[in-house]
């Protein structure tokens, strides 16, 4: 079983690059894909999935992933959960069942940037 400190272990700047760049390739990826299908309502699914994992890697490429702050600022979580919930609104209007997903992604953020606002606050 992992202890407390297993589980905030720092993660070595190599594994940090490496991560950074799978998740900017897998994200660029999906949206690339999505965007040579032609299909709309993937092309919004994808911009769903695919923008959050090119942050997390941009993040973890250069930002403050190391310094126990999270990945992501409550602003760029405030913004991203904006765009899903707008993206998700406009998927469902165009008819496909499963965009609902990216509501309950929107709500995830908002909570997560509300409380890292509060974390912020309390340092």
């Amino acid at each position: 079983m992992l202890s407390d400190q297993e589980l905030i272990k720092e993660v070595s700047p190599t594994t940090r690059r490496v991560l950074g760049v799978v998740c900017l390739v897998l994200g660029l990826g999906s949206l690339a894909l999505s965007y040579l299908g032609g299909n709309d309502i993937s092309l919004v699914l994808s911009i769903v999935v695919g923008i959050p994992i090119i942050f997390v890697g941009i993040s973890l490429l250069f930002g403050r992933a190391s310094k126990g702050k999270g990945i992501l600022s409550p602003f760029t979580l405030y913004l991203f959960g904006s765009c899903s919930a707008l993206a998700s609104v406009w998927g469902i209007y165009a008819g496909a069942s499963k965009a609902g997903i990216g509501i309950l992604i929107a709500f995830g953020c908002f909570a997560l940037a509300k409380k890292r606002s509060k974390e912020a606050r309390s340092w």
